[in-house]
């Protein structure tokens, strides 16, 4: 894998039947990178408490899973 240093210029992300694009234009110490990452998935988080309206996502493929939050 590649890892360089650099300033973000720009963000956006596009929805796609693939899931969503994401593009980011990097200045580094050798130029602007392009650098993109398709075919990614949105995340949210709620509380585990937290019952979902069936009406509200009953046409949206999701999937909820419990994670450990750690705080930094």
């Amino acid at each position: 894998m590649l890892e360089r240093s650099g300033f973000l210029l720009t963000r956006h992300w596009r929805d796609t039947p693939q899931g969503i694009d994401l593009s980011f234009w990097i200045w580094t110490g050798q130029g602007a990178l392009l650098a993109r990452f398709p075919g990614q998935r949105a995340v949210c988080f709620i509380a585990r408490d937290q019952a979902l309206d069936n009406d509200l996502f009953r046409h949206i493929a999701f999937q909820r899973k419990p994670v450990e939050l750690v705080s930094l």
